[in-house]
Parts: structure tokens; sequence; C-alpha cells
């Protein structure tokens, strides 16, 4: 016990002061605060860097800019997001007829070592990138989650074969099937909407469909054994139509012009209440919702560095 009340009120003050000066540090280093506005920005300026190459994840960008700057959001430029960006695009020298792309991804660690970024800085960018592991734009569901895992692999394995991006075939299961609860994907495991025309020999389902803003008619779609035989068929049935390659569907390395392509190939005639064509739009603002964009990410960073 202090024999002096004032010595006692300063002891304890000071220990207040060490303890939350304690408890900011650790906030700061072990729960740093996401904030949406700036992974929207991220989100943007990386689309924006990717469009004529590869796609840069957006995490990555969050991760370095609020570590290299201390937290402070304030002083990050958009100049600043964009330079680091365009270091993971590089030149791809080796660029042949089974490495058609001209663009290689460089990895995390790649880009932090020529940032000469030190430890203990590399140290909370990684942390940056834990906290950040299930941000997205949107909250994600279990069931959706599990959707776009389950889609995943073969999506990227349709990517290597065909070209068509991940993002691009998950989202468009995603808004043709509403996320696999349609009738068309639960009766016939149809998760791309694809009709049963001439020129198919398979098995059909008779199904009603919205072919504009408000008209519905009954049409024949396809109909398959399971969602995976849907996919493949997907990916046969854009390569096998001229149209797709005719609108620039296959020569897209980024998915704002894939889905772009597709629109203008015909895939969907979907129309708003002004009757503008609004399909891409739509694969588009799921692709960032959900960060579908990321998976594109993970597959051009591996194929084309091998």
């Amino acid at each position: 016990m202090c024999k002096k009340k004032k010595t006692c009120l300063i002891t304890v003050l000071i220990i207040f002061s060490v303890a939350i000066y304690s408890l900011k540090i650790l906030l700061n280093y072990k729960g740093v605060k996401i904030d949406v506005g700036y992974m929207k920005r991220c989100i943007e300026i990386a689309d924006e860097v990717s469009y004529n190459s590869f796609q840069v994840n957006w995490k990555y960008l969050y991760a370095i800019t609020l570590t290299v700057n201390k937290d402070e959001l304030k002083k990050i430029k958009d100049q600043e997001i964009r330079s680091i960006a365009n270091s993971f695009i590089v030149k791809n020298n080796d660029a042949n007829k089974f490495k058609k792309s001209n663009y290689k991804l460089r990895s995390l660690d790649e880009v932090l070592t020529e940032m000469n970024i030190i430890d203990k800085q590399k140290d909370k960018v990684y942390k940056y990138m834990n906290k950040l592991e299930n941000k997205a734009l949107v909250n994600i569901s279990v069931e959706q989650k599990e959707f776009i895992n389950n889609l995943e692999k073969y999506a990227i394995e349709g990517y290597y074969n065909f070209g068509i991006l991940p993002s691009i075939t998950i989202s468009q299961a995603i808004l043709e099937s509403g996320w696999g609860k349609s009738k068309l994907s639960i009766q016939a495991n149809n998760i791309f909407g694809i009709k049963a025309d001439k020129n198919f020999h398979g098995k059909s389902i008779l199904m009603e469909t919205k072919e504009n803003y408000k008209d519905v008619i009954k049409d024949k779609f396809r109909s398959y054994n399971s969602p995976e035989e849907s996919i493949k068929d997907y990916m046969n049935f854009l390569k096998e139509n001229k149209r797709y390659k005719q609108n620039g569907v296959f020569d897209a390395t980024h998915y704002t012009k894939q889905a772009k392509a597709i629109e203008k190939a015909g895939y969907s005639t979907i129309q708003n209440k002004k009757g503008d064509k609004v399909y891409s739009q739509m694969l588009i603002d799921i692709i960032k919702q959900y960060n579908l964009q990321l998976i594109d990410n993970k597959a051009q960073t591996y194929y084309f560095n091998k």
C-alpha cells in the first residue's frame, strides 16, 4: 500500500498509460481493421492495370500499401497503388505457341523483395493477407463458398484447355443457375442455361425461360447427368460456336473484356427496363463482389510461370 496518495495515483496512471499504448500496438499489428472503401479502390485499380494483361491480386495492393504507409490511408495516392500493381506484371520473354500470353505474374514474395521490404514489414503484409482471406465486397455464405469451391477446379482446367477465364465460368454458373438452386439446375444439372438446339443430340428438358425483360416462353434445354458434365459441355459449346471466336471471346485475358465479348456474341438476351443489354455487367458485378477475379490470378500465376 502506498504511503502517499499522490505517489499511488501517479503510479496507477503510468501503468494505465503503458497498458493502453501496448493495447494499441497489439490491435494495430494483430487486429488490423479492414476498410471497405479502400478495398473497392484497390479492386478498381487492380482491374485497370490488368485490363490488357493479367489479373493482379487486389489484396496484395491493399496489404503492401497499408504496410509501407503505416496504416495511414490518407497518405496513399492512386499513383502509388498503380505503380505497385504494375510491378506484378512482367513481359513473358518465353512466350510461344504453348504459352500464348506475352505476360507473366510475379509472386507476392518477388515483389516484396524487389521493393526492399524488410522482414518486419513482410510480417505485417502477411498479417494483412490473413485478415483479408475471407474479405469480399459482400458477405459470402457457407453455401455460396461451397458452390464456388466445387466449380473452381473445373473452371481452372477449362481455362487451360479452352481459354475461358475461371471468373467467367463461375459467374455464369452463379447467374444462370441461381447458385445451383434453379429448377433447370436441380432437375437437369444444367447450370449454364444452355438450350437444346438442333445441333444437340443428347437428353433435353422443357422449361420456362425469360427471353427479354418480361417475355416468358417455354423452350428445350440440355439435360446432364452431373454439374461436371454441364461444365464440360459449356466449354465445348463456346468453342464450337464460331460466333464466340468471331467476337473475341478467346482473345480476352481479362474478365471485363470476356464478359462483354460473350454478351456481344449473343449468349444472353437479358435486358433492363430501358431495353439495354445488361448481361455482361451482371457478370462483372458478381465477379467483383465475390472475388472471382482472384481465381483468375491464381490460374494465370501458376500456368504462365511454369
